[in-house]
C-alpha cells in the first residue's frame, strides 16, 4: 500500500468512473495523469458483485494487492466483493 501512497493523496477523479452496479460498493477515484486507481469498498456485511463502466477504454487492470489482473469486456469489468471486502484497481 506505501507504493499507492502519491497516487492516493492526489484529488478524487470521481469524473473518470461512469457507472457502479451496486450501490452497496462505495469508490474513490485517483488520477496522477497517467494511471487511475479505483478504490472500491464493501459497505455491506454480506458479499456482493458490481460492475464498474469507466468513461473510456480500459487496457489493462490489475489488483497488485492480490497479485491478480481482470478482463475488461470494453468500457466495463465485473468483481465480486467478500463482506466489508475492500479492492484497489489499478488501472491503465
Amino acid at each position: 500500500l506505501q507504493a499507492l501512497t502519491p497516487a492516493l493523496t492526489m484529488p478524487d477523479r470521481s469524473d473518470l468512473l461512469a457507472a457502479n452496479s451496486n450501490p452497496a460498493i462505495r469508490t474513490r477515484v485517483k488520477y496522477d495523469g497517467i494511471t487511475a486507481y479505483l478504490i472500491a469498498y464493501n459497505a455491506s456485511n454480506s458479499a456482493q458483485s458490481a460492475t464498474f463502466q469507466w468513461g473510456q477504454g480500459l487496457t489493462k487492470i490489475s489488483v497488485p494487492q492480490e497479485a491478480r489482473t481482470l478482463q475488461p469486456n470494453g468500457r466495463s469489468f465485473t468483481d465480486t466483493f467478500l463482506s466489508n471486502g475492500v479492492h484497489v484497481y489499478v488501472i491503465q
